[in-house]
């Protein structure tokens, strides 16, 4: 499933300049922070709504100062898009994500012990 992030990126940018001067984020850290951030909201909204979560997905305090800023922006445009695109969760579902420039690509598959 490729999933288009454009108008995110223009969320993203929009709450990065202000933001990145108070937190320290040095600009070759923009494109880490831009990742990092598409996957916590990804990961806040399956806890939310569908009781999942990204698995290995890092906890950094610096970018969750710069998450807590902007989730409200960020969190809509992402369930706006997951909607439009009529993406559901299954249930044990395992899904892998690849954030490539203005596209989230996502995999899924069923772990080999659940049966269907």
């Amino acid at each position: 499933m490729l999933l288009p992030l454009s108008g995110f990126r223009q969320e993203f940018r929009q709450q990065l300049f202000e933001l990145t001067i108070h937190h320290f984020i040095k600009s070759e850290e923009v494109e880490i922070l831009y990742d990092w951030t598409v996957n916590e909201v990804l990961h806040r909204i399956m806890v939310r709504k569908h009781s999942g979560g990204v698995e290995n997905h890092y906890t950094h305090d610096t970018y969750r100062c710069f998450y807590d800023n902007a989730r409200f922006q960020l969190e809509s445009y992402l369930e706006n898009v997951l909607r439009e695109q009529n993406f559901h969760f299954v249930r044990f579902e395992r899904i892998k994500t690849l954030v490539a420039g203005d596209t989230l690509i996502i995999a899924r598959g069923m772990p080999e012990h659940v049966r269907i």
